[in-house]
């Protein structure tokens, strides 16, 4: 999977700046980095779908296919018009491929090393986008736009070879394929259960996390600083400065996610999700009383660390849970839960941030983290998860 998000990672690294060269309008820009997104939460259950009726192997090595597929379009064809449908076909690629990753997680894991399986996946994972960012931003300066793209797009070849084995094998531990996924099965999930109200904090964990904080860091510092910010000494556009603050994101969240899991096998996943949770609190309400840049970095790194270790103990725990049941339709149910909130943060924070201010909407989000918490389930008493 890590291979896949190679080329989906270097867009957003390298299309902003290369738009006008390439013909396509910055609006236009924003559709594009954001289209991909908001496709899943109608392709997660389809996702769903797929593996029951067709098995693992199949729908993974569709998920690479499509992958490699839109990758290659963006260097072939790269233009809107084409670059749109392959940016829809990268968001099913990625419902199928991360489908396939959580399922691999509980297929080979126990609810003891749940949490470290779990977080040596998301590690792994933006170790992959934080590789195609930074690759892909220098192969563009060197040999290109077009001929980056097809190089990434080449590389996704060894995703699908990993891909079939990857669902071969999952085929063998899982159900026979060829059944329906029946609509009642997800409707079920939606039910105040104990599953259905860990995916819901996950929604409010990542609109009020990182969904709040990466489109409006930038916004922040302009309202500080304005359109320069001195950096020891050294003039630098806040464009620039955002830019740092946002590629960091990837470091922090490829460190903390295994230490993450480390710790929600050793003390529970409710007990990881309330402490990370709490930090990434206490990062926002930094970042509400913030003032300067070493300020805004503090914060803004804090709920970066600790969305990282929140996601990983509620999707571990998430999976805890769907073990007695229908791992698909569950897994699936999580994963559309947090696309919802990581699309819907944008769309809510920088509204607010125009109308109230920066400063009171990272108020707003910390204060729905609080309260989420307490619709997380109790802990089992008896072990060690939740």
């Amino acid at each position: 999977m890590a291979i896949s998000l190679l080329g989906d990672a270097m867009l957003y690294a390298v299309l902003p700046a290369k738009a006008a060269s390439m013909g396509i309008p910055i609006a236009l820009v924003g559709v594009l980095l954001s289209v991909n997104r908001w496709v899943r939460i109608a392709t997660n259950f389809g996702a769903a779908g797929a593996f029951a009726r067709w098995g693992a192997r199949r729908s993974m090595i569709a998920g690479s296919s499509l992958a490699i597929g839109s990758t290659l379009t963006y260097g072939v064809f790269p233009f809107f018009a084409a670059m749109l449908p392959a940016r829809l076909a990268w968001g099913t690629a990625f419902s199928l491929l991360r489908l396939g990753a959580y399922n691999a997680v509980l297929a080979t894991s126990t609810e003891r090393n749940r949490g470290r399986v779990m977080g040596m996946f998301q590690s792994i994972t933006w170790l992959g986008s934080m590789t195609g960012a930074l690759v892909g931003g220098i192969l563009t300066e060197s040999v290109g736009f077009r001929t980056t793209a097809i190089a990434f797009g080449l590389a996704g070849f060894l995703s699908l070879a990993l891909s079939s084995r990857v669902g071969k094998s999952l085929d063998r531990l899982g159900d026979s394929p060829n059944r329906r996924v029946d609509i009642r099965e997800i409707v079920a999930l939606l039910k105040w259960s104990p599953e259905f109200r860990v995916i819901f904090v996950t929604l409010v964990g990542s609109l009020a996390g990182t969904g709040v904080v990466v489109p409006t860091i930038g916004l922040l510092l302009f309202t500080t600083y304005g359109d320069n910010v001195d950096v020891f000494g050294m003039m630098t556009g806040v464009a620039a400065v955002a830019g740092v603050l946002v590629a960091m994101r990837f470091g922090t969240e490829t460190l903390f996610a295994p230490v993450s899991g480390f710790v929600s096998d050793r003390h529970g996943r409710r007990f990881t999700a309330i402490v990370t949770g709490a930090a990434m609190v206490a990062g926002l309400v930094i970042l509400f009383f913030s003032g300067s840049l070493v300020s805004i970095a503090i914060g803004a790194i804090i709920v970066f660390s600790a969305a990282s270790g929140f996601h990983v103990a509620l999707s571990a725990w998430t999976a805890d849970l769907a073990r007695g049941g229908d791992w698909t339709i569950v897994m699936s149910g999580f994963a559309t839960f947090r696309d919802a909130g990581t699309a819907l943060g944008p769309l809510l924070a920088l509204p607010a941030a125009a109308i109230f201010g920066v400063h009171p909407t990272y108020a707003v989000a910390a204060g729905l983290l609080v309260i989420a918490f307490a619709l997380l389930p109790a802990a089992r008493p008896s072990g060690r998860s939740p």
